[in-house]
């Protein structure tokens, strides 16, 4: 699959989030991953692999320190991954990229993620078809 391919597939307009905004894998741990872009259908991040339970975990949370917002129990379905740098990062561990597509929403997530994308995005990266 290409990135092209990819993208004309997209349902939803893809934006970059402001500095901030970090998605949690809840399982044993919560494991803070930043947000590269996220849609009304899912998001992608990045996260340093050698972090077993981001596999193993149950729970996806959207959160926005500067002020305060929490979107949790978020259903989701990985959809794409790769390495962005396999040797480059001190800790030697790959940096790798994933995208996830959200499950069936709630009305009250649905509300959420709406104020999210409006209160902490940037810009428009793809329109969608």
């Amino acid at each position: 699959m290409t990135f092209s391919n990819h993208s004309e597939r997209r349902k939803h307009d893809r934006f970059q989030v402001k500095p901030g905004a970090f998605a949690i894998f809840k399982s044993k741990t919560d494991t803070p991953c930043r947000i590269i872009d996220i849609s009304e259908g899912g998001l992608s991040f990045c996260y340093i692999n050698g972090r077993d339970h981001l596999d193993a975990s149950y729970e996806l949370e959207i959160f926005h320190g500067d002020d305060d917002f929490r979107l949790g129990s978020i259903p989701f379905e990985t959809v794409f991954e790769c390495v962005l740098l396999q040797d480059l990062l001190p800790s030697g561990k790959p940096l790798h990229m994933r995208s996830v597509k959200f499950g069936s929403l709630t009305p009250k997530q649905r509300y959420q993620l709406a104020y999210f994308l409006e209160a902490n995005t940037k810009s428009d990266l793809t329109p969608a078809d």
